[in-house]
């Protein structure tokens, strides 16, 4: 079973980092996933072993196809997935042949209400043998629920087990001490230059 994504890299690794996650999960479950990307510099920065200078690579069962150069494709995948609006190139959608059955349009996770409304309903397809549906993350029962890949919920049991131990030393690199009797919230921020 072949499987497409698409991913166009806005501004920040979040996109990219949502596919990655969701291409390695579903190469482990047998798919033969390519992600189609541009901006493989920013790709690069988050994927060890990754590099920005070819166009066409392949790590860790997935292929990496470079959208920022002249698409070439010698075949469609059966299942493809539109990540968060991003347009599919017209040369791909030319190629499309009835051994595709269904485009997902994956969407950004929110805890709107609206979410499961739209959550499974079908969508415009660029072709009449194509079904597309969107797949809405969020919170709810009526929605596409959380993608977490086992990688991460590995590394969350681990912390749990060491949780005094690892705050301890994070807290201590800050110059702080940590007290578990303190509610802690840490805000993540991109650092803009």
């Amino acid at each position: 079973m072949t499987l497409d994504i698409f991913c166009d890299i806005i501004d920040n690794y979040g996109d990219i980092g949502v596919v990655y996650r969701l291409s390695k999960e579903l190469s482990k479950k047998g798919y033969n996933v390519r992600i189609f990307s541009n901006k493989f510099s920013e790709i690069e920065k988050i994927i060890k072993n990754f590099s920005a200078k070819k166009n066409f690579q392949k790590l860790n069962n997935i292929e990496f196809i470079n959208l920022d150069e002249p698409l070439q494709v010698s075949y469609t995948a059966n299942i493809i997935i539109e990540s968060f609006g991003c347009n599919i190139p017209d040369e791909y959608i030319d190629k499309l042949d009835e051994k595709t059955k269904l485009i997902i349009n994956l969407e950004y996770l929110s805890a709107e209400s609206w979410v499961e409304d739209f959550h499974l309903k079908e969508s415009f397809s660029p072709k009449p043998f194509i079904k597309k549906y969107f797949y809405m993350p969020s919170f709810t029962l009526n929605s596409g629920g959380i993608i977490l890949d086992n990688d991460y919920l590995k590394k969350v049991n681990s912390i749990k087990k060491d949780k005094e131990y690892i705050f301890n030393s994070f807290y201590k690199n800050l110059g702080l001490k940590y007290n578990s009797e303190i509610f802690y919230i840490n805000i993540f921020t991109y650092n803009w230059n």
